[in-house]
């Protein structure tokens, strides 16, 4: 849940940008500007948001209206997470680890 969940002081509503901060890289905190009422299930990782997006909620539904990372095109700076080994997977032809990257802002 959202770390503003105390000071909700808005709902949001269809025509109402929200800009998207996250504050940490695990996405263990984030906060909107302004602050408005989440959907109780909102994550940002369930909706494959990042940083400094421009999202808006209606109906729980969440649609992205700006995006800077995304308009990078395919290649975005990042930090690559080699923790003890752990991979997640591999390419479709095997002969690929998939790793952990976190965006780099």
């Amino acid at each position: 849940m959202s770390s503003n969940s105390d000071s909700i002081i808005a709902t949001a509503n269809a025509s109402e940008k929200v800009l998207l901060t996250i504050c940490d890289r695990d996405y263990s905190n984030w906060r909107t500007d302004p602050i408005v009422a989440l959907p109780p299930d909102f994550h940002p990782l369930t909706h494959k948001l990042f940083d400094s997006d421009t999202i808006c909620i209606t109906d729980g539904i969440v649609s992205i209206l700006h995006s800077p990372l995304r308009e990078l095109g395919q290649i975005f700076p990042g930090v690559l997470i080699l923790d003890d080994g752990k991979t997640y997977g591999r390419t479709e032809n095997k002969k690929r680890l998939l790793y952990k990257c976190i965006p780099n802002n």
